[in-house]
């Protein structure tokens, strides 16, 4: 478990898998699906499924792995958009097809965070504000 595979997979998912919305593929406004089942397209939630199947295949425990769902965009022209999430080193990290880059969760500023899964693997979604707020009182040590 090391902070590349991080970059690692968001790089070869974001490389390999061709943008395609639900609408065209499977005609219905959302379909969540591994892209790697369907000849390699799909939109931002393939994406992220595949990126998860990745890292726990590499040994991360699926625990510290979370799919999320935000809002990005213009205020008036916001489109719903999913990442996943990674624990490391204290840090929420965001995996996204928009970027090759790896950005800490607090350092998304353009992104109106909406609701996550409770803990990888879960199928308990919560509201991010939430979980986020879980997640770094639990990393603050008494002095």
């Amino acid at each position: 478990m090391k902070f590349i595979d991080l970059n690692d997979v968001n790089v070869k998912w974001n490389d390999k898998i061709t943008y395609v919305s639900d609408d065209i593929k499977y005609r219905t406004p959302e379909q969540w699906e591994d892209a790697t089942e369907r000849g390699y397209k799909g939109d931002c939630e393939d994406y992220s499924i595949a990126k998860l199947h990745e890292l726990v295949k590499r040994g991360w425990p699926i625990e510290l792995l979370r799919l999320a769902f935000c809002w990005v965009g213009p205020e008036q022209d916001r489109s719903g958009h999913a990442v996943l999430l990674a624990e490391y080193d204290n840090q929420l990290w965001v995996l996204d097809n928009r970027f090759d880059e790896l950005r800490e969760v607090s350092d998304c500023l353009d992104y109106v965070w909406n609701t996550c899964q409770e803990i990888g693997g879960s199928m308990n979604w919560k509201p991010c504000s939430e979980v986020f707020a879980q997640f770094y009182t639990s990393k603050i040590q008494p002095e």
